[in-house]
């Protein structure tokens, strides 16, 4: 296997059950370059704002567009990928799952409806894994803020974060 880490184990699993998809490298914590002639579509980070900032080097470097799932990304790492999305297609999500995608679209309809209530409070309670590192996910900020932009804010305590031993 090439990739470490929950979600790169995951990625490892779905390629390996794809005859159509295949992973011909990775970069781990103390690897900071991919050889020139590697076959590639599309470099994926679900690491660390510092290996975003490799992969962003590595996505110019090799002319390759970049999807970004990592979520904590510091202003200055979220301008570089600004700035090189202006050549190449970069993509930072906080979460690529399609039930969070639907989810969204369920809260932006939920939210416009409900905004006008008067009395409405919404709390957004997360379960996670034991070695998740962030508290808001992202993705909970993301849903916060998708309400939020619809008329229906959420305070910061609104947000409730849980840890479990084993949680896929």
């Amino acid at each position: 296997d090439l990739l470490g880490g929950r979600m790169g184990q995951a990625l490892q699993r779905a390629a390996d059950a794809d005859a159509h998809c295949a992973i011909t490298g990775g970069v781990g914590r103390d690897q900071r370059d991919l050889p020139d002639a590697l076959n590639r579509t599309v470099l994926v980070d679900f690491s660390s704002d510092q290996g975003a900032k490799t992969a962003l080097n590595l996505a110019h470097k090799l002319r390759t567009p970049l999807l970004i799932g990592t979520t904590g990304l510091c202003e200055e790492t979220l301008d570089t990928a600004r700035t090189l999305s202006k050549d190449l297609p970069v993509a930072v999500v906080a979460n690529t799952s399609l039930g969070i995608t639907v989810l969204r679209s369920l809260l932006e309809s939920t939210a416009t409806l409900l905004a006008d209530l008067h009395g409405v409070a919404v709390t957004i309670e997360e379960t996670h894994h034991v070695g998740k590192k962030d508290a808001p996910s992202g993705t909970a900020l993301m849903l916060a803020e998708t309400l939020s932009n619809r008329g229906l804010p959420i305070q910061p305590e609104g947000i409730v974060s849980n840890w479990k031993d084993e949680v896929i």
